[in-house]
């Protein structure tokens, strides 16, 4: 499956600062699609570590976990601290 094409292509963000904004960042909202077509968003906390992103959730069944099995594309927005320490 093809990702579908950006419609701004020309404000994109580059592969290298989407990596620094996970790497900056600790929380998020994961976003995804029910077979129905509903939207559905939990509030998501991460780590990433290694080029990996381990997120804190449950293996529990419900709609987030049928929701993925059903479309494996999601959407994480990231919360990252605009003035990182340095």
């Amino acid at each position: 499956m093809s990702s579908p094409k950006i419609r701004r292509a020309d404000r994109a963000m580059s592969k290298e600062r989407a990596l620094e904004t996970l790497a900056q960042g600790y929380s998020g909202h994961l976003a995804t699609v029910s077979e129905d077509g509903f939207p559905y968003c939990i509030p998501l906390l991460y780590l990433w570590m290694s080029g990996e992103l381990y997120v804190h959730t449950t293996s529990a069944r419900g709609h987030l976990r049928a929701n993925i099995e059903n479309e494996p594309l999601f959407d994480v927005p990231v919360f990252a601290d605009p003035y990182p320490a340095e």
